[in-house]
Parts: structure tokens; C-alpha cells; sequence
């Protein structure tokens, strides 16, 4: 089962059809944003990628990320 999160949802609303996509805009590097966006344990943007990341998508850092540092996910529907 894929993870959703709320970092994917927000990329995708804000027109940016892939990750890649975002990541090059962002600045940031592309396995570092999959791993992230994909919640794969032990990869976490920096406070400047966070923050860049939020701003380009017009968010606050908090609805995308937990205290941690890591993507929130969506509540699972069943």
C-alpha cells in the first residue's frame, strides 16, 4: 500500500505533476524529496528545504510536517 501524504496532495494541487518537477523548483534534491514524500525512514529535508519547500506550495511547514521533520500522512479511509 502507498503512503499518501500531505506533502504529495499539496504538490499535486499546486500543478506540479511530479516530484521531480517540484524538487528542481524547490531546489532540493530529488532522492531526498522521494524519500520524504514517500516517508522513507531516516530521510528528512533540512529547515531550508522545509521551508522552501512550504513556501513554493503556499502552505505553513506544520500541515506538512510533524514535529520531527517528517511528511504527514492523509487519514486512512476504509
Amino acid at each position: 500500500m502507498t503512503t499518501v501524504t500531505k506533502l504529495r496532495v499539496a504538490r499535486c494541487q499546486r500543478g506540479f505533476r511530479t516530484g521531480l518537477s517540484f524538487a528542481e523548483k524547490a531546489g532540493i534534491e530529488w532522492p531526498r524529496y522521494l524519500a520524504v514524500e514517500s516517508k522513507r525512514k531516516y530521510r528528512r529535508f533540512s529547515p531550508e528545504e522545509t521551508m522552501r519547500g512550504a513556501a513554493l506550495l503556499g502552505v505553513e511547514v506544520d500541515s506538512l510536517f510533524d514535529e520531527k521533520g517528517q511528511a504527514r500522512e492523509l487519514p486512512s479511509v476504509v
